[in-house]
């Protein structure tokens, strides 16, 4: 399967953490325990993340595997509870052959890492930052092996945030697409990472009309103003409630 691939992240500090989220002030200082308490008894964090909001919007047709605890450590630390999707279906693309014959295809796919990390000291926490940012620094000509589309910084209740479109080649067969994104607080992030298969409008000879209900850059900007803000808020909330 080839995949598109859009990042954003975004941080956000207090005084309260010992020091801002690019890591100035006591990096040994202990984070507020109770986040890392709280997200660490979490089985998963789909309660946190919008599956169906992201199912919605992408058109998809189905997951292959249902949305919950992927492989730990991933994200950007080991600790992390997931609400991974391994495999979901993209919408059916029906085109006319070169033998006139009308074809249902039903392989495009994609799949999706959201996730939450949490950190129990300074250190850790901009260390993770600033792996962040060594990655995807702005400026970057290709993001996780695919060119650098489009690049926004984000404004929202945190520090800072940014967002990368990624693709493949344009003229890539089955190029593909990401989006990732990452909020960043006190002792915490959120972060949602997006493949899929690119439309075929962008790849395939004689498909004049796109198969997805959205572009690459809808979709990207659906992340940046919409779902990174939700997702950053029901992070809040959730640990307002258990706290």
């Amino acid at each position: 399967m080839a995949t598109a691939l859009l990042f954003g992240i975004t941080a956000c500090g207090s005084d309260d953490s010992g020091g801002s989220a690019g890591g100035t002030g006591d990096d040994a200082s202990p984070l507020p325990p109770s986040a890392s308490g709280i997200i660490s008894a979490w089985d998963n964090a789909c309660a946190v993340h919008d599956v169906e909001a992201i199912r919605q919007f992408m058109g998809i047709r189905a997951f292959g595997v249902e949305p919950g605890a992927g492989e730990a450590g991933g994200g950007f630390s080991t600790n992390v509870v997931n609400c991974d999707v391994t495999e979901f279906d993209m919408p059916l693309w029906e085109y006319t052959n070169v033998l006139g014959e009308s074809v249902t295809d039903d392989h495009l796919a994609g799949y999706m890492y959201l996730r939450v990390n949490y950190y129990e000291t300074q250190e850790t926490f901009a260390g993770a930052y600033q792996n962040a940012h060594n990655e995807w620094a702005e400026g970057s000509t290709t993001v996780q092996g695919r060119h650098v589309v489009d690049e926004r910084t984000l404004e929202g209740d945190w520090d800072e945030g940014s967002l990368f479109l990624g693709s493949d080649a344009p003229d890539e067969y089955l190029g593909d697409r990401i989006v990732i994104g990452k909020v960043f607080d006190d002792s915490w992030s959120v972060s949602c990472e997006i493949i899929y298969d690119a439309d075929p409008v962008a790849w395939a000879q004689d498909q004049q009309e796109q198969v997805y209900p959205f572009t690459d850059e809808e979709l990207a900007t659906w992340v940046a103003d919409t779902y990174l803000p939700q997702i950053h808020a029901a992070m809040v909330a959730a640990l307002a409630e258990s706290s």
